[in-house]
């Protein structure tokens, strides 16, 4: 991988100058680089002896106290390698137990935090839901895939069986009986669902309807919760007409009789939006505020959407696209579109179609947002209701920066590609993949351009920065910026015929572990400190073609990793950046076990929980006191095993 040290020079809104002395001298800097990376350094050669003596791998670290950036233009130090500084706190949870008999292995619900865990927990002759290993009410019958928790994983509701009746738990008290429901350990049986905040919850049934606020709903669906708790909504057909579906909040019915409305949704601030119908078509209500008629409205093509709404990321705002009837059009079904952010329609109208309306996306404040636009002459990228493109044959990949200052988009056309930032357009090239990425703060964006090579000729890719060409390799991959906004990337580079080491690299110090005999992509899935100082990720090791860590540019001992490709679950930083926890195989012997930079930390595990059981996957979780958290299961039981200073 490459880290490039950008400068200020590099503004957003457009490329550098070629005459701004910042851009030359960053430029000298890329071209030395990539010479040390053709022949590699006193310090590359040390890093190579580094993996091949694992053995001393730890103590190089714990005598390592700096290293120079290179290209990041500052000192770094080095991540402190004393295991004795870290304790390690193994609980033991609880037995698995899976009541179908299946398997026990997975038998375990993990809650959005990654460390509270739900099991089944055998009471005698009976059974109970536990969590954390604290049993609930002993219960006949436990449905475990029921078990559901909030966002803060503080409160927790699930379905359990005493005698003929099946109830819903929260938080281990008995809330509602389902009675009348034959319950067949499905999920759509009976759905429970927290407000976002946790203080509220309400129950969706398959067959009885919605339950909310102590009342039951028979035959209500599409229930939705407010973020604060406060109001509910659902949607109910009238039983005196089946073809009249009708919105209510809070249990009374929205809207005058007679009048069909579908699609509830909450904003931020827990105002209700739905659809209504009205003579000549439709209308969103947004609270007590009405739109227009329209002739119709959908969602727009995107992520994430909830009915016909998408909103963003703080919900505070929302868009819908709307068709309109032609004026003066005798036929009356010629329609256009256009976009409908927060009740204000865009001024471009489009001509009504599949797919005429594509790619929405807010900015990640919600103040800005962007489409794609078809119209007779191809596509053209809209950004908060201007068009700032020209036509091409297709747009995608649309996209803001973290801090929503650039768009971002990849334009086809006549077999060439063009990367769009902005109303600028860069291009053509032959091959942009993922297209752009950006930096955390916004100021500096990146792609690459991959061409093909004819037979027996090395291929080549270009790595862009702002608009300006910077470096060219191979292969580039993993395009990406670091925390404190330092551009990173995997590169394959051929120096001699039939070899070609992959790498990453931190400055001008390379390290080269792999070659293109074992794998297509050595280096890969780079893991930053959260500030950014430092950086781990995971190569192929050629002789044993197993994996292994690689840390500040040293390799971690390969005894400690097997053949396959570790995920970066099993890889996190300390919140302050001064030591890394992983998990690798133990040695000696068989199972795994936690590793602080290298050395081996607690007892063995046959497996961490890392990608298994249901609801959210665990991983390893460090908290702001320094410490990280992680399940394993040992002997068919479950553990929490903390790593703390």
């Amino acid at each position: 991988m490459l880290i490039i040290g950008l400068t200020a020079a590099f503004v957003a809104g457009g490329a550098p100058s070629e005459s701004h002395a910042d851009f030359k001298d960053f430029m000298k800097r890329l071209k030395e680089d990539a010479k040390q990376n053709e022949e590699p350094t006193q310090n590359g050669s040390a890093n190579q002896q580094g993996a091949a003596e694992p053995q001393a791998e730890s103590q190089r670290h714990a005598s390592h106290s700096e290293t120079t950036g290179g290209n990041r233009g500052a000192t770094s130090t080095s991540v402190a390698a004393s295991v004795s500084s870290m304790k390690v706190k193994e609980e033991k949870l609880a037995d698995l137990v899976d009541p179908r008999g299946l398997s026990p292995r997975t038998a375990y619900v993990i809650a959005p935090n990654q460390t509270t865990v739900a099991t089944v927990m055998r009471q005698g002759s009976r059974m109970a839901i536990g969590i954390d290993g604290k049993p609930g009410p002993a219960l006949d019958e436990v449905s475990l895939s029921s078990v559901g928790f909030s966002n803060d994983s503080k409160r927790f509701a699930y379905v359990g069986k005493k005698g003929s009746t099946w109830s819903v738990f929260v938080d281990h008290e008995p809330v509602l009986e389902l009675t009348g429901i034959t319950y067949g350990h499905q999920a759509n049986d009976a759905v429970l669902r927290f407000s976002e905040n946790g203080k509220a919850w309400a129950v969706e049934t398959r067959d009885q309807g919605v339950f909310a606020k102590g009342k039951h709903y028979q035959n209500a669906k599409d229930l939705v919760l407010s973020s604060n708790g406060k109001h509910f909504a659902f949607v109910m057909t009238n039983p005196q007409n089946q073809y009249e579906t009708q919105v209510f909040l809070d249990g009374k019915r929205v809207g005058p009789p007679g009048q069909s409305a579908a699609y509830p949704s909450f904003t931020a601030n827990g105002t209700l939006l739905h659809v209504a119908w009205s003579r000549g078509g439709q209308q969103v209500v947004y609270g007590n505020k009405k739109s227009q008629v329209f002739a119709g409205v959908r969602p727009p093509s995107a992520q994430g959407r909830e009915g016909v709404f998408v909103f963003s990321e703080d919900r505070k705002h929302f868009a819908f696209v709307a068709w309109e009837r032609v004026p003066g059009d005798p036929t009356g079904h010629k329609m256009t579109s256009r976009v409908v952010v927060d009740m204000k329609p865009d001024a471009i109208k489009v001509e009504q179609s599949s797919d005429e309306i594509s790619h929405f996306v807010f900015s990640p404040n919600g103040t800005r947002w962007a489409y794609v636009a078809k119209t007779v002459g191809g596509q053209s990228l809209i950004v908060g209701g201007k068009q700032v493109s020209m036509e091409y044959q297709s747009i995608g990949q649309v996209s803001f920066d973290p801090a929503g200052k650039h768009v971002f988009a990849v334009a086809r056309h006549g077999g060439a590609h063009f990367i769009l930032v902005d109303d600028k357009e860069f291009g053509p090239y032959n091959s942009v993949g993922a297209g752009a990425t950006a930096s955390p703060d916004g100021k500096n964006y990146a792609w690459a351009d991959e061409t093909r090579a004819a037979a027996n000729q090395p291929d080549k890719t270009a790595l862009y920065v702002n608009g300006k060409q910077a470096q060219t390799m191979n292969s580039i991959w993993h395009l990406s910026f670091s925390p404190d906004n330092q551009l990173v990337c995997g590169y394959q580079e051929s120096r001699t015929k039939g070899a070609s080491p992959h790498g990453l690299t931190q400055g001008p110090n390379v390290l080269r572990i792999g070659d293109q005999r074992y794998s297509a992509g050595v280096a890969r899935a780079p893991v930053f400190s959260p500030d950014g100082k430092h950086f781990a990720y995971l190569a192929t090791d050629p002789e044993t073609r197993g994996t292994r860590f690689v840390v500040d540019g040293k390799a971690l001992p390969p005894s400690q990793f097997q053949s396959g490709h570790p995920h970066q679950e099993r890889l996190t930083f300390t919140a302050d950046g001064k030591h890394l926890v992983y998990v690798g195989l133990a040695t000696p012997g068989r199972g795994r076990q936690l590793y602080v930079e290298g050395e081996a930390a607690g007892s063995t595990y046959e497996e961490f929980v890392l990608n298994h059981g249901l609801g959210s996957p665990s991983a390893l979780v460090p908290h702001t006191d320094g410490s990280v958290q992680t399940l394993a299961i040992r002997d068919q039981a479950i553990y929490r095993i903390t790593v703390s200073p």
